[in-house]
């Protein structure tokens, strides 16, 4: 009898471990490698990996990642007609290719980029180039002293002061939807990104 409840007991012990670790790797954007926060100066191209992953089997290169956020770039076609941006996955993606991320925020949606494109964090500004080194967005924040880049777990792209104070932030410029914690206050508006037919 005791035998069997000690079983018993290892059993849902070692389940429950194994559960509550999968649920922290599938929350935790830094268990994929990836943190939720950058500081300045930083810098990232878009390029295609040597280790392909899960993430690039869906189109994003990812930046940052908080819970089911994903900042990066994300491509529609091996690098072509790519976009910095916030999406969202499904919480229980686990790994299968088939879920597709749902676009929040982009900064770029109607001037896509390509391979060689990089974003660069300074100390005054979040910019992104297209592989001629052509401006192509920025957050127009020159002059303000950025600390740091942040992904928040409602999917808000923040730049920071030294004071931790936000200097600015993808809720204030919406582009493709609203999430949960967002507002689209007087004057802003959500508009359809351009497609091929208008």
């Amino acid at each position: 009898m005791v035998v069997g409840a000690r079983r018993n007991t290892v059993f849902f012990s070692a389940t429950f471990l194994s559960l509550f670790v999968t649920s922290l790797l599938l929350t935790n954007g830094e268990a994929f490698g990836y943190p939720s926060i950058v500081k300045p100066p930083a810098s990232w191209t878009n390029v295609v990996s040597t280790d392909f992953s899960y993430w690039e089997s869906a189109g994003v290169r990812p930046i940052l990642i908080n819970g089911n956020f994903v900042c990066g770039f994300h491509c529609k076609f091996e690098g072509t007609a790519c976009l910095f941006a916030v999406s969202i996955f499904p919480s229980s993606f686990g790994g299968n290719s088939s879920f597709s991320p749902q676009l929040v925020w982009s900064a770029n949606r109607n001037n896509p980029i390509g391979l060689w494109a990089k974003l660069q964090l300074s100390q005054g500004d979040l910019t992104l180039q297209d592989d001629y080194g052509t401006l192509v967005w920025s957050t127009n924040t020159t002059g303000k002293f950025v600390s740091g880049m942040k992904l928040t777990h409602q999917g808000n792209l923040m730049l920071f002061d030294r004071n931790n104070e936000m200097v600015w932030q993808s809720f204030d410029h919406p582009t493709d939807s609203l999430v949960i914690g967002q507002r689209l206050v007087s004057g802003q508006k959500l508009v359809a990104s351009i497609s091929a037919t208008n």
